[in-house]
């Protein structure tokens, strides 16, 4: 290997080598994946402190072998996407919060064409009436067994009628993944109403 000399004196100081490193590996991109094979990847980067005074030559300009480089890996210990597995909602107790009509659930992923809907959700007797609480974990969800959520989630309530539906507590389950959402004042769902909400994760 070739040898490089400089003179040394209190008037210049030596130049410094550049430091690289390696820096910590990223989050995964995905936090379970879907049966499409995408195990989703993690990455971490090059880091270089600059010498002072820099180095002509080995400085951060000029990496060592192998260069300039991103290294990637699979992501450790991810588990496949579950499609929905669980519907409870709660109405409200107002006097005009419940309705009659035939509701369906309708979910997609924001900025994504991945959507889907339920079958009708409807339960014996008065179902979607003021102050009671609906659960559907059956045949109901089968359409949307091939929707994995996003971290952008977002749903609506299709009404067959022109009713309204005041939601007070929806939540979702995706396998071991819990979505919630409270209503409060804003919960109304109409059949006209293009009424997308944010649900969010909990668990």
């Amino acid at each position: 290997p070739q040898t490089q000399k400089e003179a040394c004196n209190a008037k210049k100081k030596c130049p410094v080598k550049a430091t690289w490193s390696w820096g910590d590996w990223s989050s995964c991109d995905i936090d379970c994946y879907k049966p499409d094979g995408y195990r989703g990847l993690r990455t971490r980067e090059q880091l270089c402190v600059e010498g002072s005074p820099p180095h002509e030559f080995f400085n951060c300009k000029f990496p060592p072998a192998p260069g300039f480089k991103d290294t990637q890996l699979d992501c450790p210990g991810i588990s496949q996407c579950s499609p929905l597995t669980r519907i409870y909602a709660e109405v409200h107790e107002d006097s005009a919060s419940g309705t009659d009509a035939s509701v369906y659930l309708k979910l997609k992923n924001e900025g994504t064409s991945e959507e889907c809907e339920t079958k009708v959700l409807d339960s014996r007797g008065n179902s979607w009436w003021k102050g009671t609480s609906e659960d559907f974990q059956g045949d109901e969800l089968k359409p949307c067994k091939n929707f994995y959520p996003s971290a952008n989630l977002r749903f609506n309530f299709r009404l067959a009628s022109s009713n309204g539906l005041r939601i007070k507590k929806l939540y979702l389950e995706f396998g071991s993944k819990h979505y919630e959402y409270r209503g409060g004042s804003h919960g109304w769902f109409n059949y006209d109403l293009d009424g997308w909400r944010i649900i969010y994760k909990v668990q």
